[in-house]
Order: C-alpha cells, then structure tokens, then sequence
C-alpha cells in the first residue's frame, strides 16, 4: 500500500466509484482502501451503497472490505455492526471484522471486542466450518488479548474440533510478534526519533 500515495488513491478510489473499468483491478481495491483510512461517513455510505448494489462479485469484495479499513472508531464500529445487521451471505460476515482488525491495532481490539460479545450472534451466521477459525480475531502483537483468546476458546461451547489447532497457531504468531516488538521495538524508535530530529 505504500506505493499509493493517499493522494493518489483518493484520485484512483474516485475514479472507480465513476467508472469501475477506468481503473487497474489490481489498484482497485488498494486504493479504496487507503481512500478509506480518513474517510467521512458519506464515505462509508457511498461503500456500502455500491456493496449492496455490485455489480459482480470482484465488486461486491472490493467494496466489502473497504468498508473495513475506517479508522475513525463511529465508522469502525458502523463496519462491526453492519456485519450482523447487512444483507451479507454467510460466507461474508467474517470478512468485514478480519478487515477491521487488519487495518490498525486500535481496530484489532475493536474486532476482538465485537467478536467476543457477539460470539453467538456471530455462529448463527456463518457457515459451521468457519467455527474453527474465530480464534484468529485474538491475533496481534497484545499479550493480555491473547490470553483473553486463550480463556475463551477453552470453554468447549466456544471449541469445535480443530478450534486448538488454530489457537495454536494464532498463540505462535502472537508469541513471535510480542518478542520482535520487544527484541527491535528500542531500535525501530531511536530510529525514528533520529530521523524526527533530523527533519
């Protein structure tokens, strides 16, 4: 995404809400995204006008999972909750809260929050093989939401089979991210201080 100056993906997000074959498919999604990080609530609107009336499915995704990627927290959460509220197909449920959670670390604890308080709400939407993998809304690079991963997907009403095998995995990533943070975090910042300075 850094090879699209928010600028640029302003003009380019336009430009396809104008006219979808006006721009590279391969930047499409990119640039509504990026459009999105500072976008307003007409913005948000817009999206999910143009969800709900796409024309095919590479629309219908693109548009989606931008809807995702506002970072101003009224417009996360009119993402988490139009997941439950929208005329979503099952398989797509998951898809708008995964995109929260992608685009910030603030919008990872909103993910994880929405997830566990409508744990229930959220099973009688997707499809059941999709049970197993509710785990990964606990990933990043936070200690105390992956041990309130942990806790929960102990209890066996929130474990189908193969639950633990992803836990596991989502635990490693976790672990790893938490080590590198704390192994290169001090150089990352001295880096970036200097470079403050320097400018």
């Amino acid at each position: 995404m850094e090879n699209v100056p928010q600028a640029g993906a302003d003009s380019l997000a336009l430009a396809y809400l104008a006219d979808v074959t006006s721009v590279d498919p391969s930047l499409a999604f990119t640039s509504l995204q990026i459009a999105a990080f500072d976008g307003d609530p007409a913005l948000w609107e817009t999206y999910r006008t143009r969800f709900e009336t796409a024309a095919n499915p590479g629309e219908r995704r693109n548009f989606l999972a931008a809807m995702g990627s506002f970072r101003s927290p009224p417009l996360r959460q009119n993402s988490l909750d139009y997941a439950l509220a929208g005329p979503l197909r099952p398989q797509e449920v998951l898809a708008l809260p995964f995109a929260v959670g992608g685009s910030s670390e603030e919008g990872q604890e909103a993910q994880f929050q929405w997830a566990m308080k409508h744990y229930d709400a959220i099973m009688k939407r997707v499809p059941p093989m999709f049970a197993v993998f509710m785990p990964f809304v606990g990933s990043g690079c936070s200690g105390d939401r992956l041990a309130a991963t942990q806790s929960f997907f102990a209890d066996p009403a929130h474990a189908p089979p193969g639950t633990e095998k992803e836990l596991a995995k989502v635990t490693e990533a976790v672990e790893d991210c938490m080590k590198l943070r704390a192994r290169e975090g001090p150089r990352v910042r001295e880096f970036l201080q200097r470079g403050a300075v320097a400018n």
